[in-house]
This record gives C-alpha cells, structure tokens and sequence, in this order.
C-alpha cells in the first residue's frame, strides 16, 4: 500500500491555488470541473513523485470548521528539500509566514511555516545520513547464532567454516580464522571484491583461490585477529548457478537479478547486503574468543562500499579499512566508470554522496586506501578533503599511493599493518 494523496479542507478553491501555486510555488497538477461547483484540484511540490495534496473546499459547517485546524495546531506536513537555505529564504521573499525560526535538529534543518489557514507545515532538510537509514530500514543489531559444519588447523590459526541465517531465511556461509593462543582476541569482518568474479568469495579473502592480495583473513590471523569472511549475496556458495569457485555462464545475470527484482518490488540490494553486514558482526561479536569491543571492517572494492556504509550505520564498528573504491556517483558517471549493482538507489547522488558517508564512518578510526591511477579512486583526495570540511578529523587516515585498482603488495601491507596496530588500540 501507499498513500496516493490526501485533503487539506479550503474555503475557496482559487485563493487556495493563489497561495500553493504562487506563494509555496506547488506545482497546479489537476483542476477539474465536476459539476455543481466542485473541483478536483490537486498540488504537490515541483519534481515530486510523493503523495499530493488535494484541495477541497468546506461543502459543510463541520467541514468549514475544520479549515486551518485539521490536526488541532500540531505540523500538518512535511516537506523536504535539498537545499534549505535557498527554500526557506524564496518561501519568505514570496511572503510565506514561518511561524518557527529554522533549528538544528539530530535529523536536520527545520522551520514551521503555516499556509493561508494556519495549517503548519515542516520545511526540512534532513540530514544525509538520517535520509539514508530511514530508507534502509535497517533493524537494530541482534544475536545471531552460527553454525560450525567443519574445520581445519594450522599452526598459527583454525579455520572454521560456518553458517548463519540471513532476513530471507537463506543461508550465509563463512569462513572464521582464529588464532591460536589465549583470547579474547580483536577482531574483523572482511567484505570480499567484486571484480565480476562471481565465483569468488570467501575463498579469495581466506587465501584458498584468487588473487593472493586479497587474502586479509590468514594474514590477520597470524596478527592475532579473529577474522570473518563471509560469501557476499551471488558469489561464491550463495549462487544458485553453482557452487565452488568455479564460474557458471550465468553468474553475472544472477547477480543483476539480485539488483533487478528488488528494485522492482521497491526493495534495495544494498538493503540486504548491509542486513547480512550486520548479522556479520553479531556473529563475530558472540565468539568467545572475541572482544566484542574491538571489532573492526575491512574491504576492497566492493567490500569497500560494504565497509564504509557498514561503518557509518553500525554503531559496534571500532574500526574501519575501505581500499580502493572512493569515488563519488557523479564523478563516475562523469567519467562513465561503472556502478555497483548495490549502489543503484533511486536519486541517491542528490541524497548524499561519499563525503557524507567518509564523514560518518570517521566517527571511529577509518584508514582509506587509495592507488592515484585507480578510476575507482578518481576523486579519492576530494572526497578526503571535503569529508574533513564536514567534520572527519584526525581519525580518518587516507593512504594515496601510486598504483592501479588491484591492489600491490605496499599497500596490502599497511592495511594489514594498519588493522594490526587499530585493534590492539580499540576498546
């Protein structure tokens, strides 16, 4: 269900029009006669795709009473903007009366202004990131209970593989290294790449297949962390193409159709992604060899997107590596790079943009990784820099280092290094 439109009681249908179209410059989206003095008449704000509002005058006394005191003084409706200061300033120039100064609130910038009848109207701006978790939807953190189905040993670590159960009652599996020795140990999730290799997920990061400079989770483990790797939803174990590492003709439309009939349905794949993101860390947080409050993130590509959302929506990361994906959407659609099929929201590059999201995931220790020939990375430093003008501080580190998109064997060892050092410091 959605809600298509709703009534705002008027005493006459023109000085109505005068004021929403001229005055709060609603866009006029029907005016229609229906016989016997009654119109249909419907506004909504410039470019909306929401709900309108329907303008209908007073056809009784209970009804004229009504006009001006539909909710009995409380805020009628709200209406967002992208850009507050110039919407508040053109309301007041065109002589809207605001019955509230603007305000700094923990969701945004806020005014009350009412309309002709003294119906109150929020003006908001909402914060990025505020915007971005009520889209998302996501539930508070929760216990969630892996499943070991074998294991094997080295000398420096075991290495367990589980499972756990994802919202959709599919099953996550993992790989858990665990050093050997006394714990509790830090600890991290590692979000595996892309790299259109559907067929490689958790294997890459634990070193069994792939590229060699993707293997955080062993060299970790001999650093004294508990490391997580998850299959990423498509990849690896989670195709119904095929199981292994070894490529199935259809893995790529799998993966598109991930994307695809969320969409439609109105749902996100980065919706779900973070979902499994977040049941990652209650699994790794519920390990007894675990210290729950040194649990980091750590990925490339990809796994650079999951880990910078993840760090900036879950509260118990203590620490954060994203490696080689720090590009906003304008730019990479300016420079016709690619988009994750995760990443395709509906006007999310006029929502937030990767400063908001660096900023963000800077309230805790965040390294970025960036190579200066990387077209992933093309405006790494911009980003960097203007994530710093919205308030990341000295907890946001950023590593720019010659080097392509793959990542080389300097810049493998400082994330190793890196997380090394951050989670013997966290807690």
């Amino acid at each position: 269900m959605r809600i298509a439109q709703f009534t705002v009681t008027v005493r006459d249908y023109d000085e109505a029009i005068a004021f929403y179209v001229a005055k709060l410059g609603f866009d006029l989206v029907e005016d229609s006669d229906l016989g016997g003095g009654k119109r249909w008449v419907r506004v909504r704000p410039p470019g909306s795709r929401d709900a309108g509002i329907l303008l209908a005058r007073a056809a009784s006394d209970a009804q004229a009473a009504s006009v001006g005191h539909q909710t009995g003084g409380r805020v009628f409706v709200f209406v967002e903007t992208d850009d507050f200061a110039r919407d508040y300033e053109a309301l007041r120039a065109r002589g809207v009366a605001f019955v509230r100064p603007p305000s700094e609130e923990p969701y945004g910038t806020v005014a009350v202004f009412e309309d002709l009848y003294g119906n109150r109207f929020d003006l908001i701006e909402r914060r990025p990131l505020h915007a971005l978790r009520e889209l998302l939807a996501l539930p508070s953190p929760a216990p969630v209970a892996a499943e070991v189905r074998g294991e094997r040993e080295t000398d420096e670590y075991v290495v367990k593989r589980v499972a756990y159960r994802g919202d959709e009652d599919d099953a996550i599996p993992a790989y858990l290294f665990v050093p050997r020795g006394p714990g509790p140990f830090p600890a991290v999730v590692a979000h595996h790449q892309n790299n259109s290799e559907f067929h490689l997920g958790k294997s890459e990061v634990g070193g069994f297949a792939g590229a060699p400079l993707q293997a955080f989770a062993p060299a970790l483990a001999r650093r004294g962390l508990v490391v997580l790797a998850p299959d990423v939803l498509t990849f690896e174990e989670r195709r119904a193409s095929g199981r292994g590492t070894e490529p199935h003709p259809r893995d790529w439309a799998e993966h598109y159709n991930s994307m695809a009939y969320r969409l439609v349905r109105g749902e996100l794949l980065l919706r779900k992604l973070l979902d499994d993101a977040l049941r990652a860390m209650s699994v790794v947080a519920a390990e007894p060899e675990v210290d729950p409050t040194r649990i980091g993130v750590v990925g490339h590509s990809m796994g650079a997107t999951l880990t910078l959302y993840q760090a900036a929506l879950d509260p118990r990361v203590a620490f954060a590596c994203a490696s080689g994906l720090v590009h906003s959407l304008a730019a990479r659609m300016a420079d016709g790079t690619g988009i994750s099929m995760a990443e395709v929201i509906p006007d999310a590059a006029a929502r937030w943009t990767i400063a908001d999201l660096l900023a963000a995931a800077a309230r805790r220790p965040l390294l970025l990784v960036s190579g200066a020939d990387d077209p992933y990375s093309h405006d790494a430093v911009t980003e960097v820099r203007e994530a710093r003008r919205r308030g990341a501080g000295a907890t946001l580190e950023h590593l720019h280092a010659a080097g392509t998109h793959p990542l080389d064997q300097r810049r493998f060892d400082a994330i190793i290094d890196w997380i090394a050092a951050r989670a013997q410091l966290s807690g």
